[in-house]
């Protein structure tokens, strides 16, 4: 029935009921994915099930992510594309992304890049393109083209741990992974301004800025109220003001509200081809805030018998002191054995005392890195309540 209309007298069941199409127009795309869920879960019980569709009704996002369909080649629809994805998350459906690169047509090597820095912070990641148009893999447009899209896209995998908290955030309370400004800052006009409307928070404290303008080499980014801290250089900056950044083609402004705690991992090449062995907290000092990491198998719904775990992170920063609590382990869920790496951001020299539950590191001042200007050290995740704390001088 491609491109044509689907005559009346062709009859659905609606649990048992014998309807025509004009009742089950609107939910046929919903009721497809349905029906493939449950098909899923016959087969295999035990096994999240992965389902893409482009249609769909209120409830979908219950079985299937989204895209946003058939789109073009152009910085145009780059930028429609951050907007869509932000509707859609508003609107209930978090798990949604846009065709990386523009599907009808051909991206420049410009256009491509810029829309994969855009993807690697999109809930759904892919790029996607019509038959007979340039290729859109990665390494399609050249080595440095290349350098640029592994970058990001190991970024996405290094930062798994945030962002399968905040999908779990998504299926138990509805916030969009994907945030507006004004979602964040409803009281903030900046928030509500047009030009803003492409600049988003990913997860609870990750502000994103994409360039979606072609040839800009600097962008005028809105910081909202707080203190902040440029991603790439550990540059702290205070929010409630806009600011220039330089933004060559390698570079997608990224900030990171101080307070955060940002849980990170090793590069993989897919999702669970290595056991989480070191996890990164890279820690942001400034006013309190809180942070966490949702954890389970990833793979199972066992989640839905209680096997998950939760922990909360607060970070403070007051004077020349700055604390870590990390609280008990929630849930029933055990994560294999591991350590943890903290990483203080934000020192431009090494600090006087670390201490661990009040026992002191020797020597801290070799835990300094002088080329990352952070000061990192390991201690095990055993799951129990500890307060870390740092002394400046």
């Amino acid at each position: 029935m491609w491109g044509r209309e689907t005559p009346f007298l062709v009859q659905f069941d609606e649990n048992g009921r014998k309807v025509s199409i004009k009742k089950i127009h609107n939910v046929f795309g919903h009721l497809m994915c349905q029906a493939t869920y449950e098909g899923l879960r016959r087969i295999q019980p035990n096994v999240r099930p992965f389902i893409l569709t482009r249609a769909g009704f209120s409830g979908t996002q219950r079985f299937a992510a989204s895209w946003t369909g058939d789109n073009v080649a152009t910085f145009e629809h780059l930028a429609i594309a951050i907007r869509m994805c932000q509707s859609m998350g508003l609107s209930g459906v978090p798990f949604i992304g846009a065709d990386v690169g523009g599907f009808n047509g051909s991206p420049s090597t410009e256009l491509f890049v810029r829309w994969i820095q855009v993807g690697a912070f999109t809930p759904l990641f892919r790029t996607h393109t019509v038959i007979n148009s340039r290729a859109q893999e990665p390494w399609s447009f050249g080595e440095n083209a290349e350098a640029i899209v592994r970058k990001y896209i190991e970024l996405r995998y290094r930062l798994l741990p945030y962002t399968y908290t905040a999908f779990q955030q998504a299926a138990e309370t509805g916030l969009p992974i994907m945030r507006p400004l004004l979602l964040e800052y409803p009281d903030d006009p900046n928030a509500l301004d047009a030009y803003n409307q492409t600049s988003y928070f990913w997860g609870d404290h990750i502000l994103v800025a994409p360039v979606t303008r072609k040839g800009e080499a600097f962008l005028k980014v809105y910081l909202p109220r707080g203190q902040w801290y440029d991603f790439w250089s550990d540059k702290r900056l205070d929010g409630g003001q806009y600011i220039y950044v330089d933004t060559p083609l390698h570079k997608l402004p990224l900030f990171i509200r101080a307070g955060a705690v940002i849980p990170m991992r090793e590069v993989q090449q897919f999702t669970g081809e290595k056991p989480l062995k070191l996890l990164k907290l890279h820690l942001y000092p400034g006013e309190k805030a809180t942070s966490w990491l949702y954890e389970d198998d990833g793979q199972s719904f066992n989640y839905e018998k209680g096997e998950w775990c939760k922990t909360r992170y607060t970070l403070r920063a007051s004077g020349q002191r700055t604390v870590l609590e990390i609280r008990e382990r929630e849930g029933q869920y055990v994560p294999a054995k591991r350590e943890l790496r903290l990483i203080l951001h934000g020192k431009r020299h090494p600090v006087k005392q670390i201490s661990v539950d009040g026992r002191s590191i020797s020597q801290p001042g070799r835990l300094f890195d002088p080329e990352t200007q952070t000061t990192d050290f390991n201690l095990p995740d055993d799951g129990k309540a500890h307060e870390v704390v740092w002394v400046e001088k």
